[in-house]
């Protein structure tokens, strides 16, 4: 992460959940 962005470690967890349960 070059940023410190608040939605990208959203985006992040989101999609790591999305392919866990997916």
């Amino acid at each position: 992460m070059h940023r410190p962005n608040p939605i990208t470690p959203g985006l992040l967890i989101g999609f790591a959940i999305a392919v866990a349960f997916g």
